[in-house]
C-alpha cells in the first residue's frame, strides 16, 4: 500500500493489509448493527460546501442516542455540548457521516 506511515511496522504486504482499521460495507446488516450500537462512542464529521471554513470531526458518547433505521441509515439525538465546532459547519454541510 502507498503511503504507509510506518513501513515495515507490520511486516509483509499481505499481512500490513489486514491490519488497517478502516472498512467499508454496502450495508448494515443484523451482526453489524450490534456492533455499532454496542460502541460507546461513535464521530460525526462536518465540512463546508465551499473552501473556506473548517472540517470537524467529535466525538459523540453513544447512551442509546444513535439507532440504525435500516441498511443505508442511521440516526442520532444531536446533543451539541459546548456546539462551538460542529454547529459552525452545521448550515453549509457537505457531508455527514456517523462511524
Amino acid at each position: 500500500m502507498d503511503g504507509d506511515p510506518a513501513p515495515g511496522r507490520w511486516g509483509d504486504a499481505a499481512r500490513r493489509d489486514t491490519v488497517w482499521m478502516g472498512r467499508t460495507y454496502d450495508a448494515i446488516d443484523g451482526r453489524l448493527a450490534e456492533f455499532v450500537l454496542a460502541q460507546p462512542v461513535f464521530f460525526v464529521a462536518t465540512a463546508p460546501l465551499s473552501d473556506e471554513g473548517l472540517v470537524n470531526c467529535s466525538p459523540k458518547g453513544n447512551r442509546g442516542d444513535l439507532v440504525v433505521l435500516g441498511e443505508r441509515t442511521v440516526a442520532y439525538r444531536d446533543l451539541t455540548g459546548s456546539g462551538v465546532e460542529t454547529i459552525s459547519t452545521k448550515p453549509a454541510r457537505r457531508n455527514e457521516s456517523a462511524a
